[in-house]
């Protein structure tokens, strides 16, 4: 109930027990003087008495002075001129314009006032608490974690296992066959597009290579030839026979060459001397299998490496037929592994399996989750929560990184020894968890431990411990 109201009844309850002004008993004056103390107009038939001043020069029926009562009740709302012995909001000494008379209560005015109030107690939203050192960091004893999406409302829980990207690995394999000469990588080596895996020594390459050489001889004979005939065929010594069959020859050097070169360089053996030719990385990433080692002898049919760039990986959904009706392209999922508790991983779905395994009445649904951090591996299992057709924007953090002066709050990492004011707005608090819906997204790293410490630096009124700056 608003605080006018309480006030309006307050007063006719006094009024009721006595009267102070009057002869004991209720009159249309008191509900007059109810109705001026609620900001409202005196119900139809009240008198002009009603609206009388008391001989303190205020409403006679509002005044705590005639009715001793209504004191109580006006410190109460925390509404008291204790200096002058009447209502604060209308003491007729502090506000002798309002006529001694109790003003309409804008509700909403209030509320904005409060808010007001809350958010002029709280540190600035984006404001930055920067740390003098890290020894400084090391005696706070400050703890971080990341904020993970929060998972309630999820209609649908299913098996999930990691897999490589396809779309970013590769396999490679000897290009001609050959004995591997020198390994230039081992497994779980990161390489760079265009690095060198291995050497493998190639009598094919050492003949096509031969033979490039012939060929570009071939080219240049015919070349001089074509020239010659030409000067010949000037001066009437060479037919037009001749110089079109020197042309001819030349033509079929330049294809030869072309095709001998083309081939080595699909080969990555390129026009150099030798038997031998190296296999490099197509892509950046790391070695994730090899199955190769020094005087093998090797061909096209085998795989000896695998790269693969697994900054992001597929989470391989396993849906069941009954339940591929409530998944759809774009729904927002969270997926958690055993391996990893207290951690969790948001993503959308990309892909749903034309088909139904026949063994398993299963279909995959496909997302690409980030590992930038290298915390997940292929043919990791986990669980994934399907939380409906679009991203979820609420997090779930630990209660403990919630600070509130007036409005909720948490520190954000901006740096190793930089934190930022973040304001919040808590959804639910679960004992150790905190939800909120507003202010925060997956991933960002807030302070937990040492958070009240942090929030002493920017508090107003306090004067801090002196280890930090605040901007």
């Amino acid at each position: 109930m608003p605080a006018h109201h309480l006030l309006r009844v307050a007063l006719v309850a006094a009024m009721a027990a006595l009267c102070a002004c009057g002869d004991g008993s209720t009159s249309v004056g008191d509900v007059a003087g109810d109705a001026a103390a609620s900001g409202k107009s005196a119900p139809a038939g009240a008198d002009a008495a009603s609206d009388a001043l008391c001989e303190h020069k205020v409403l006679a029926a509002a005044c705590p002075k005639c009715n001793p009562k209504l004191e109580a009740i006006y410190r109460a709302k925390g509404d008291w001129c204790g200096e002058h012995g009447f209502a604060e909001s209308f003491c007729p000494i502090c506000h002798p314009k309002l006529g001694g008379r109790p003003q309409p209560i804008d509700v909403e005015a209030k509320a904005r006032a409060k808010a007001d109030d809350a958010r002029s107690k709280a540190p600035a939203n984006g404001m930055s608490v920067k740390l003098k050192s890290r020894a400084v960091l090391d005696g706070m004893g400050l703890t971080t974690t990341r904020a993970t999406p929060s998972t309630d409302g999820a209609k649908l829980n299913v098996p999930a296992r990691l897999a490589y990207d396809g779309t970013k690995t590769a396999e490679i394999n000897a290009r001609s066959p050959g004995v591997v000469r020198k390994v230039l990588v081992d497994l779980g080596m990161p390489v760079k597009k265009g690095d060198t895996l291995v050497i493998v020594e190639s009598a094919g390459v050492g003949a096509d290579r031969a033979r490039l050489v012939a060929a570009q001889k071939r080219l240049a004979v015919a070349d001089q030839q074509v020239a010659r005939i030409a000067v010949l065929e000037r001066d009437g010594s060479a037919s037009r026979k001749q110089s079109l069959e020197a042309e001819r020859d030349l033509e079929d050097a330049r294809a030869d060459v072309g095709a001998l070169s083309s081939g080595l360089m699909v080969l990555g053996a390129g026009a150099g001397g030798g038997s031998s030719y190296p296999l490099t990385s197509p892509i950046d990433g790391v070695v994730a299998k090899r199955a190769v080692a020094m005087g093998a002898l090797v061909g096209p049919e085998e795989i000896l490496f695998q790269i693969v760039d697994a900054r992001t990986l597929w989470a391989e959904l396993d849906v069941p037929e009954a339940d591929i009706g409530q998944l759809a392209v774009g729904a927002a999922i969270v997926v958690t592994f055993a391996a990893l508790p207290g951690e969790s991983f948001g993503a959308a779905v990309a892909s749903l399996a034309p088909e139904v395994d026949a063994h398993t009445r299963t279909a995959i649904a496909r997302a690409s989750l980030d590992n930038s951090g290298g915390r997940l591996r292929a043919n990791m299992f986990g669980s994934a929560a399907v939380l409906g057709k679009a991203p979820v924007d609420a997090v779930t953090v630990p209660s403990a990184a919630v600070q509130t002066a007036g409005i909720p709050f948490v520190f954000v990492r901006e740096s190793e020894l930089s934190f930022a004011v973040r304001h919040v707005t808590v959804a639910q608090r679960r004992g150790a968890e905190s939800v909120l819906s507003e202010g925060l997204k997956s991933g960002e790293e807030v302070v937990t431990t040492g958070a009240f410490l942090l929030k002493t630096e920017t508090s107003k009124d306090s004067i801090g411990a002196g280890c930090c700056t605040v901007d």
